[in-house]
């Protein structure tokens, strides 16, 4: 007899399973009612019988694709995105309620929905078209990173967060403080002769050289031009993306605010040079 093959709720407690079990009951029969609702409001608005049973899904089924696309993006996007999606979802909720509340009005009456009530009713999926596709694009866009280590801003490895922004500063700041005691103690000590490379023997393979960006240690300002400039390399060996700030930003240990400034004050120098030569 073959052993039972463990599931992902196995691990769960009692608790959580009870919880999940109730959630889907109840929103079962809220579905089941609302559906009926909206059934009978999108009858009451002169749809066909066939097509008004497709209303319930695209009233309440954005609710809840719009919930899961809030709670997918909502660490990874800024506050105006964030209410867009909410005033998205808020508009389903709306129309859901106001075809609940008026099924007393329009149940077992064909047609009830005067003028421009049921011109509003019948233009509602033309809206909740443009409404899903844009929503889709943000959860396209924000959730899905970027094939081949793309510079796009929409992956959610390359945003950085309030604890990752805190991070990097102190982390900034442990290195600045390793330097300071570096030069201090070579200042004390004195500069010790560095030893001749030994020669390689026949056969044996040449190491690869170190990073370059490790291979000459300097501030953060230092940092950022020498990724700016593309001369900038990772501890694994793969170019830093010259026109990527996040990537920048974690490489030198800054915030992307301040990799933006050293790229104007880059291509404002540059800008001069070209002027002048002219």
């Amino acid at each position: 007899m073959r052993e039972r093959r463990p599931r992902p709720w196995d691990g769960w407690p009692l608790s959580v399973k009870l919880g999940v079990a109730g959630t889907a009951v109840v929103l079962a029969a809220c579905w089941a009612v609302s559906f009926d609702a909206i059934v009978v409001g999108a009858r009451a608005a002169s749809i066909p019988a066939v097509l008004a049973l497709l209303c319930p899904v695209i009233v309440d089924g954005e609710m809840a694709i719009g919930t899961l696309a809030l709670v997918a993006v909502s660490r990874h996007v800024k506050a105006r995105t964030r209410v867009y999606l909410g005033v998205l979802i808020l508009a389903s909720v709306a129309v859901s309620m106001a075809a609940n509340m008026a099924a007393p009005y329009t149940r077992g009456v064909p047609d009830a929905l005067p003028a421009p009530w049921s011109y509003l009713a019948s233009g509602v999926p033309s809206l909740w078209i443009a409404l899903i596709v844009h929503q889709f694009l943000i959860l396209w866009r924000h959730a899905i990173p970027p094939p081949n280590g793309g510079t796009g801003t929409a992956s959610a490895s390359e945003v950085l967060t309030v604890d990752e922004e805190l991070a990097l500063a102190a982390r900034s700041q442990a290195l600045e403080a390793a330097r300071g005691l570096a030069e201090m103690r070579l200042a004390l000590e004195g500069a010790r002769p560095v030893p001749p490379t030994p020669l390689r023997k026949q056969g044996t393979r040449k190491p690869p050289p170190p990073p370059r960006s490790n291979a000459a240690p300097g501030t953060k300002r230092e940092l950022v031009l020498l990724a700016l400039r593309g001369e900038a390399t990772t501890e694994d060996g793969h170019d830093v993306p010259r026109d990527n700030d996040s990537a920048i930003a974690r490489h030198a240990g800054c915030s992307r605010t301040f990799v933006g400034k050293v790229r104007a004050e880059l291509a404002g120098a540059r800008t001069q040079e070209q002027e002048a030569g002219a």
